[in-house]
């Protein structure tokens, strides 16, 4: 990557009240759609002793990237803070964070509701969902799909029942029984029919938008590729590869963020399904 690129990075790291925009920070963020809680790493270099300190004693406080270029940037993680730890390299001291995206709801998050006979599905999946603990995000355009398909919009317990334990396992239960997948993007509920895709407007990738690599295809349909750091590359997305070798359309299925705003990484490792 040339110099001018490099100088037009841009990333905003916010932990708690703390912003960090001029040091040096290398990154790692990954995310999948398997309902298992985002997760990403941080190395801060510089950093002051206080705000060391403080970074090092506290837990759940808000974790929030921004990255790209200055002509555009998006958030590429929102999540709390799991832990910090501090270490010398050579004559600068290291901060590394870890956090996760939704990680506490998952865990600790409990639902126990008794389901009145008649009640619906949409109603269903709303006490559940309220359960996690999470921003509702497109919660209300999946009660409207579920209400569409009369199908899924009949009662999903005739009799009733009482749902009770793990949220999230109960959320993954329910959104089974209704052909659709979950999982917590950026602290909010993200729900899609399971194999659909998000949007309505896909991402090209080619040489000319910042593919970077051949892409790689296996037999199962597997699409393998890496691309330079761009806004709104996530899971669930619609992606549409024009390459000499791969043509097509894929659902992101797992991104790996990573970059360096110092120089090095500054790329988004892509996989993806054929759709």
């Amino acid at each position: 990557m040339n110099t001018t690129e490099q100088f037009r990075r841009v990333l905003i790291l916010t932990v708690g009240t703390i912003e960090i925009v001029a040091l040096r920070v290398v990154f790692e963020v990954e995310k999948d759609l398997t309902g298992k809680p985002n997760k990403a790493r941080f190395d801060i270099y510089g950093l002051n002793e206080s705000h060391r300190y403080a970074l090092e004693s506290s837990k759940s406080v808000p974790v929030q990237c921004e990255a790209g270029y200055v002509d555009g940037m998006s958030v590429i993680f929102l999540g709390k803070l799991r832990a910090g730890a501090s270490y010398r390299d050579g004559a600068s001291w290291v901060t590394q964070l870890s956090a996760g995206d939704g990680a506490e709801e998952v865990k600790s998050s409990r639902v126990n509701v008794s389901i009145a006979p008649g009640t619906t599905t949409d109603q269903v999946l709303r006490q559940v969902a309220e359960a996690l603990g999470v921003k509702p995000g497109n919660l209300k355009d999946t009660f409207a799909m579920i209400k569409a398909d009369w199908k899924a919009g009949g009662n999903m317990f005739p009799n009733g029942t009482v749902i009770t334990g793990s949220a999230a396992r109960e959320m993954t239960n329910v959104c089974r029984s209704l052909g659709l997948d979950w999982t917590i993007h950026n602290g909010e509920l993200q729900i899609q029919e399971r194999g659909k895709t998000l949007g309505s407007q896909a991402i090209l990738l080619n040489k000319t938008t910042g593919m970077i690599n051949t892409p790689e295809l296996d037999a199962k349909g597997v699409l393998r590729v890496d691309c330079l750091m761009q806004p709104d590359v996530f899971p669930g997305r619609l992606l549409v590869v024009d390459s000499y070798r791969v043509k097509g359309q894929f659902r992101i299925e797992k991104t790996t963020h990573r970059g360096d705003n110092f120089g090095g990484d500054w790329t988004i490792s892509i996989e993806a399904k054929r759709y």
